[in-house]
């Protein structure tokens, strides 16, 4: 398939992605761009373009991943790792074109255009608005259930919002909720700018071994994003477990 993507370099994209790492964060990113003049024009359909995406994602990853373990391996002087592999055949037909409301997840209120977040001194179960107090009155009852992706079959592991706040030992964010939320605004911005226009598809975690790890329990998720604001595509992948 001749769709050509580059590498995506922004400055402020790759530090803020750098600050969120060294803070814990589970999900890593993957920027890219698209040579339009390169590619063949007939096969830049949608799907195609995210399909691309997908593929370069997991192969960075994995090639990121197997390096880091071999570091491990020889440091530690241990035997070695499995190789991670992925099937082409399965991630290829596997693409779920999303509403943004199903790629955030129930940790974002699509209505007043906020993220909602864990508590931090009432009660870390309990969901607030970020912008409000935390006290037990202000506590949300979250609706869990996503019809669309249970009429597909999908597993749902609580969306972006989620994933990106709280993978196994939560993201160290110091301060009230108020500055949870402000921070997920702001990386949100810088990486989205407008979730209205955001275009999203997920893709089969059954598609590579990288994902193996989250589903003993926190989750694997699998993303790719077009922000057309920015005109780059922006590649999703976690798994963890503890």
């Amino acid at each position: 398939m001749s769709i050509y993507l580059k590498d995506y370099i922004n400055e402020k994209l790759n530090n803020a992605y750098q600050e969120y790492d060294l803070k814990g964060g589970a999900l890593r990113f993957n920027l890219l761009q698209l040579n339009r003049h390169k590619s063949n024009k007939s096969e830049l359909s949608s799907y195609n373009i995210h399909k691309v995406v997908a593929r370069q994602t997991i192969d960075k990853i994995n090639y990121e991943t197997t390096k880091r373990w071999n570091s491990v391996v020889t440091e530690y002087n241990r035997s070695g790792y499995p190789e991670l592999k992925v099937d082409y055949d399965i991630l290829d037909k596997s693409g779920i074109k999303l509403f943004t409301e199903e790629f955030l997840g129930y940790a974002y209120d699509w209505q007043i255009q906020k993220p909602i977040v864990k508590g931090k001194s009432l009660n870390t179960n309990w969901f607030f608005r970020y912008d409000q107090a935390e006290i037990e009155s202000n506590k949300i009852e979250i609706d869990y259930s996503v019809p669309r992706l249970e009429k597909l079959g999908l597993e749902f592991n609580g969306g972006f919002i989620q994933a990106f706040l709280y993978p196994p030992f939560n993201v160290k964010l110091n301060g009230s909720i108020k500055k949870t939320g402000e921070y997920v605004i702001d990386f949100m911005k810088l990486f989205f700018d407008d979730l209205q226009n955001i275009e999203i598809f997920t893709w089969s975690i059954d598609c590579a071994s990288y994902f193996d790890a989250g589903k003993e329990w926190w989750g694997s998720y699998f993303w790719t994003v077009y922000n057309p604001t920015k005109d780059i595509y922006i590649g999703i992948v976690a798994s963890e477990t503890d």
